[in-house]
């Protein structure tokens, strides 16, 4: 079964019917060659099983599947990292932070204040793929989160802020040199020194390229708008 992820025509061939599930989105019915495969092997379950036994395998099947698929696409101008990202009208915002620092909350924010113009493109796991013209694209994943938060879409990468809680909202650009560290911690690291390498020069593309912020907020409405107006250089038309 072919399926389309990040512009990537992949064959998959899912063993359990969770990943079936997640991945029905994906799946593409045009002509055309993969990519690339992916084959999820028994031995590769229960490495997986061994490092995280309180997990089932069609769990596993999940993190193998992309870490396979995160693998092959480093060596292909395409990088995967931990973030939240939102998309307002037709541009992509990324947050990203330690777990449980607040993404998804900060985000439901931005739903509340913005209602339709604004939808989750991933909750948890997105691709980031740069291109020879200079753009960045995010692109949701079936890898999205506990929330289920994702879509099968792409948009241009309009800012990627670093979240912190705080008890007061404000947010201030931040210098490349201020993100190598924090935008490290929360890039998947491949399997190879080569494409470690790759995901290392990649990411510093978008730190040069993509505007960043720092973001020091709490949970009420106007951190959403303090980040927007930031993010976006406009007041937030509310709840339009």
């Amino acid at each position: 079964m072919l399926y389309r992820i990040a512009d990537f025509l992949i064959d998959i061939e899912p063993r359990f019917p969770l990943m079936r599930r997640h991945l029905e989105e994906y799946a593409y019915h045009g002509e055309g060659e993969a990519d690339f495969s992916v084959r999820v092997t028994d031995e590769m379950l229960e490495k997986q099983r061994a490092a995280q036994p309180e997990f089932s395998l069609p769990y596993h099947e999940g993190t193998c599947m992309l870490r396979v698929i995160a693998d092959t696409v480093v060596h292909r101008g395409c990088f995967l990292m931990h973030a939240a990202v939102i998309a307002v009208d037709g541009v992509a915002y990324a947050f990203t932070a330690k777990s449980g620092t607040g993404k998804s909350t900060h985000l439901k924010l931005w739903m509340e204040m913005l209602g339709d113009r604004a939808f989750v493109l991933n909750g948890d796991k997105p691709l980031i793929r740069l291109f020879e013209d200079g753009t960045v694209r995010a692109y949701g994943t079936p890898w999205c989160g506990k929330e289920g938060w994702q879509r099968n879409a792409s948009l241009p990468l309009g800012g990627l802020c670093f979240l912190e809680r705080d008890t007061e909202n404000h947010i201030r650009p931040l210098a490349a040199n201020e993100a190598v560290e924090r935008i490290f911690s929360q890039l998947l690291k491949p399997s190879t020194a080569r494409g470690l390498a790759a995901t290392l020069d990649m990411a510093d593309t978008v730190l040069s390229t993509v505007p960043l912020w720092l973001l020091g907020c709490n949970i009420s409405p106007e951190a959403a708008e303090t980040s927007y107006t930031a993010m976006t250089g406009k007041r937030p038309r509310i709840g339009e």
